[in-house]
């Protein structure tokens, strides 16, 4: 596949990302931080400048290849009662499961160019893992401190890709800030506190 291809593939998955990733911001304090969110993160320029960084640190990393359009298949649906009655111990099992299907900067790459036709799998199923996480939390408050550990394993991930990264630091600033705490953004990559600050003010 050619390089321009290449990034294309990238630009758009990622794009993609974050459309996924935007619904899980619903609750922000007003819907003009709403409107400012969705139109920054899908700015086709910023997005391309993150996601080439990644591309180009990414060279030797391992590939995955188990990351198919079947993930969506086996994807486990939860019901609200099951969200309502989950005990720390799921959840502690649900983080462990969605770390594990989190997509890989070589997944990314791998995309067929045909698949641009349509949100791809590994996109659309980080978005919706990333957004279950927070529909537990906004219930179960007293399992935040599992969440903020997830989010911060995943954000400092370098293997997975920029966008997927921001969210998890974006949300984990937000379980800190609830709680009264700081982040040190010396532990975070430039790229994703950039694309985290349009959202969290970091």
């Amino acid at each position: 596949m050619k390089n321009s291809q290449y990034k294309t593939i990238v630009l758009l998955a990622a794009s993609a990302l974050i459309l996924a990733g935007v619904s899980t911001y619903r609750n922000l304090q007003s819907k003009k931080q709403q409107s400012f969110l969705e139109n920054q993160l899908t700015n086709n320029k910023t997005l391309e400048k993150l996601t080439k960084a990644s591309i180009d640190n990414s060279s030797g990393m391992t590939e995955r290849v188990d990351f198919d359009s079947s993930v969506l298949s086996q994807e486990r649906f939860y019901t609200e009662n099951e969200i309502q009655t989950m005990t720390e111990d799921q959840f502690s099992h649900l983080l462990k499961e969605v770390a594990s299907r989190l997509p890989k900067l070589s997944d990314i790459k791998k995309i067929p160019i045909e698949a641009l036709h349509h949100t791809p799998a590994p996109v659309l199923q980080a978005g919706k893992e990333l957004g279950l996480i927070k529909e537990v939390i906004k219930i179960h408050e007293s399992y935040e401190d599992l969440a903020a550990g997830f989010y911060q394993i995943c954000a400092l991930n370098n293997e997975s890709p920029t966008p997927v990264r921001a969210l998890c630091l974006t949300n984990l600033v937000e379980i800190k800030r609830k709680k009264g705490e700081s982040i040190n953004k010396k532990l975070f990559s430039k790229e994703i506190i950039e694309l985290s600050k349009m959202v969290t003010d970091l």
